[in-house]
């Protein structure tokens, strides 16, 4: 049996009690104290987090954008110096690969930040599709990310800075100096709660990170580990790769429309997409609150007035709300406010659909 691999910061997270698990074949803290405590110093304050086991493919070349035009249902043409974009890998059946974040880095020359558990898969991709003279090359192990997150985090970033960064809004980037380490900046995050990405060097990680948790013990900065990060992106209804948006499913139907521009021409799988919003879609994700104590948890099956409904995909009890939140891939005829009913462990459990974010996102606030 395979080993998982570490992250250079290894040895910190040990040292501060983290317990350590495999996550997608990289050793990472799933947290430090409780899961719970660290959810909501990110929501309330700020919090730390190792994501270094997250995947960095760069693409260069003269047919760069026409290359990631035709693979992403995300308009990236008018992406400039400092800009990154949301968007999804899909194939030409219009399911998806990955979920990404495209940065822009130079004329022909982009970055795209991918899902650990995907990265060779999305290489591969990549690789397989890529006309002559196009170079794909997975640049992952020259990156280290830090992310720092929560409403006090620009506070804490603004103070280290060595250089004022200026108004940077969210998915914008800059490369910057943090006490004399070079970062990657990147008004990004999985939280919903404000922040930065921080990519840098493996070799200045460490120093990086000591320099964050030390500066930060006056905001009560908390390092998190990948528990609090996933109850954080529940509660944002953020997709999660193999739960919500999966293989099988196009970003229509795990709820993401609002990436797909079909005014910008041809993309894999328009015209699939295009018939699902033309009211062909049988599967939507969509937010559900639970009306009891029940715990919503993957894979329970939902039903409305008594007939099959949809299955959970993503579930747990919310931090903020203290009541079961969940996604699911459901019916695309409920709405807003439709009851509905949980089967967990064989017995039916109310809730009702909403609307997502189940928690408002949060900004940044004066410490």
């Amino acid at each position: 049996m395979n080993q998982p691999g570490r992250t250079t910061l290894y040895d910190r997270h040990v040292a501060a009690g983290g317990k350590m698990v495999d996550f997608h074949g990289t050793c990472l803290p799933l947290r430090y104290t409780r899961e719970v405590e660290e959810h909501l110093a990110v929501h309330e304050r700020i919090g730390l987090f190792d994501v270094s086991h997250m995947g960095e493919i760069e693409v260069r070349g003269s047919k760069a954008l026409p290359f990631l035009q035709c693979l992403t249902p995300n308009d990236l043409a008018d992406l400039r110096d400092g800009q990154c974009r949301y968007n999804v890998l899909c194939r030409e059946d219009g399911t998806a690969v990955d979920d990404i974040i495209v940065y822009y880095l130079a004329p022909e020359r982009y970055m795209l930040c991918v899902n650990a558990a995907n990265r060779a898969k999305d290489f591969d991709f990549l690789a397989g599709n890529a006309p002559t003279g196009l170079t794909i090359e997975d640049r992952s192990a020259e990156f280290d990310q830090l992310a720092v997150q929560g409403p006090l985090a620009e506070t804490l970033l603004d103070e280290l800075v060595d250089v004022p960064r200026g108004p940077m809004p969210p998915f914008t980037f800059r490369q910057l100096t943090l006490r004399g380490l070079p970062v990657l900046y990147s008004v990004t995050g999985y939280t919903g709660c404000g922040g930065a990405e921080l990519y840098v060097d493996p070799e200045r990680s460490p120093a990086l990170w000591d320099l964050l948790l030390e500066a930060g013990k006056k905001y009560g900065l908390q390092p998190c580990g990948l528990g609090a990060r996933d109850t954080l992106r529940l509660e944002q209804g953020y997709m999660l790769f193999g739960n919500d948006l999966r293989d099988d499913t196009t970003p229509i139907e795990a709820g993401l429309a609002w990436v797909v521009k079909f005014q910008k021409g041809a993309f894999n799988g328009r015209e699939v997409m295009l018939a699902q919003v033309n009211g062909g879609l049988k599967r939507r994700i969509a937010g559900l609150r639970m009306l009891d104590k029940g715990i919503p948890r993957p894979g329970f099956s939902v039903f409305s007035q008594d007939r099959p409904a949809g299955t959970i995909t993503s579930g747990t009890i919310s931090p903020v709300l203290r009541t079961g939140i969940a996604l699911g891939l459901l019916d695309p005829t409920l709405a807003p406010g439709a009851p509905i009913e949980v089967d967990i462990r064989g017995q039916r459990h109310p809730g009702e659909i909403v609307k997502v974010p189940f928690v408002p996102t949060r900004r940044r606030k004066k410490p």
